[in-house]
């Protein structure tokens, strides 16, 4: 016989609860890029070297300046002797690629300050007036070179920078040398609008020095560059190099490729011109030339011929034709085009065509 069932047990404790999970970690602020008031200098990397092509160089006489690489403009301030600019390759830096070497040539008799300066033009320039700013740049010695520093400085007129436009601020002369880099940096707080002017601009130089009397072969190398607002951190990052091209076009353009000097012997990418004759005229124009992009004002236009020489234009078989001819008659379109003609002797073509090539300079 079955037995009758038991009495129901007790109920039991509710379980404790468990105990919340740790909150994650806050994501990383993402990456602000250039900003509005930060503006990343063009060509930071060096890269972009249209007037002396990869890996050229150049003289820079002494009391004289010059543009080299593309944006960047060396200064041999009266030193009593040339000095040497050239676009070099770095190979031991992350994001390897470029830098600049400004180096004495002979002995300095005066001094001998060497300064790369590179120039905001007015609407950048303007916004970031008013704002705290890092100015950094990394820096090699060449030979016995053992200082360097950074200079900022602004004019209420739109053309470079020089040693006398007015001081903003300075860093002290780092120790530099020839075995590693440095990184030179500046914090400055830039003038306000109302003393910039909608005409001034902003500007830095990196000023090279020594302790004892600077000799021949003496220098600096120079290699990415970064200006930030003062908080954001320091790490560089280069742009793509068509990006870059780009942007250092509104200051020099040429017809020339990329790794071509003006002024080299080369038909490769000259422009040809249709022309009513075979029988060019003193005085005759040709069709307009475009630029790829717009420049920031009318240009200095330098026009050459297939075989290299400055102011003159070439037949259809490349053969450059008579003195001063293709100079520049007018800049049109807010500086997008140009309009070449003869103002030399009278010559002939054939295929009814001239060809050249251009270099526009717009720089500051």
């Amino acid at each position: 016989m079955q037995g009758e069932q038991g009495p129901k047990g007790d109920k039991g404790d509710t379980g404790a609860t468990g105990a919340t999970g740790a909150t994650g970690s806050t994501g990383a602020k993402g990456d602000p890029g250039d900003g509005i008031f930060a503006l990343a200098p063009i060509n930071a990397n060096f890269e972009v070297s249209q007037r002396l092509g990869p890996l050229g160089s150049r003289t820079i006489a002494t009391g004289t300046s010059a543009y080299v690489v593309d944006r960047w403009l060396a200064i041999n301030a009266g030193s009593g002797a040339n000095a040497t600019a050239a676009h070099v390759a770095v190979s031991d830096l992350d994001w390897a690629g470029y830098g600049f070497r400004l180096v004495h040539a002979a002995a300095p008799s005066s001094g001998g300050k060497l300064s790369v300066v590179y120039t905001y033009e007015a609407r950048d320039a303007y916004k970031m007036a008013g704002q705290a700013i890092v100015f950094a740049i990394k820096v090699k010695a060449v030979s016995g070179m053992d200082r360097a520093a950074i200079n900022v400085r602004y004019k209420t007129s739109e053309s470079a920078i020089s040693g006398s436009s007015t001081l903003v601020g300075s860093s002290n002369a780092q120790v530099i040398n020839s075995s590693g880099w440095a990184t030179i940096y500046v914090v400055v707080t830039l003038p306000v609008r109302a003393t910039l002017t909608t005409t001034g601009v902003i500007g830095f130089e990196i000023v090279a020095s020594k302790t004892i009397a600077e000799s021949s072969g003496d220098g600096i190398i120079m290699a990415q560059v970064e200006v930030v607002r003062d908080g954001q951190a320091l790490g560089f990052k280069p742009r793509a190099f068509d990006v870059e091209l780009v942007r250092c076009l509104r200051y020099y353009e040429k017809s020339y490729k990329h790794d071509t000097v003006p002024g080299t012997v080369s038909g490769e990418n000259s422009i040809a011109l249709l022309v009513p004759s075979n029988t060019v005229t003193t005085g005759q124009f040709y069709p307009s030339v475009s630029y790829l992009v717009s420049k920031r004002t009318n240009p200095n236009l330098t026009i050459y011929g297939q075989n290299g020489s400055a102011g003159q234009v070439s037949d259809q078989f490349g053969s450059d034709k008579g003195a001063n001819t293709g100079a520049v008659l007018a800049t049109v379109s807010h500086s997008r085009s140009f309009v070449p003609y003869n103002n030399g002797s009278q010559f002939t073509t054939g295929l009814n065509i001239v060809q050249l090539h251009f270099a526009a300079d717009a720089e500051l």
